[in-house]
């Protein structure tokens, strides 16, 4: 039995590492795969998924991948590598990325891609808040990481 699973009725989103996806499902899935389908057919209400991968390329270094499945696609980011300041926060951010892409009513790969970028760019700043704006995710989204201003 999964730990906690009562409160998952009423959730709409679920974000969570793929590590602990299961332990709060019961339902061990790999975003990448089709399996991620069992978490929606176990749980109806949940109308997206969304988690990370991440590659350590170093200690100071990582490639970050995002995902996010609304049920019927799997939409994927791009592999962002980047330099780390600090890792306080990128998950957060990840996850309020995907709150705005849905809250704004963005395509699920737009929405996907913002989260990715907004959990990218808070790796270079120090401490668990991240201080970019709007225009910087953007940016990094449409232009690459040489045209942010900061």
């Amino acid at each position: 039995m999964a730990l906690g699973t009562d409160f998952l009725q009423f959730w709409h989103i679920m974000g969570s590492p793929q590590t602990e996806l299961g332990i709060y499902t019961g339902v061990f899935v790999c975003m990448f795969a089709t399996n991620v389908r069992e978490l929606f057919e176990k749980y109806p209400n949940i109308k997206y998924a969304a988690s990370t991968k991440r590659v350590v390329n170093s200690v100071n270094n990582n490639s970050l991948q995002g995902f996010l499945f609304d049920k019927d696609t799997l939409h994927k980011s791009r592999t962002h590598t980047f330099d780390i300041l600090d890792r306080v926060g990128g998950g957060d951010s990840f996850t309020a990325g995907i709150l705005h892409g849905i809250l704004n009513d963005m395509e699920s790969s737009q929405t996907v891609e913002f989260a990715t970028c907004a959990s990218a760019l808070k790796h270079s700043i120090r401490g668990d808040i991240n201080m970019v704006d709007l225009k910087q995710v953007e940016t990094l989204m449409n232009c690459g990481i040489e045209n942010i201003n900061r």
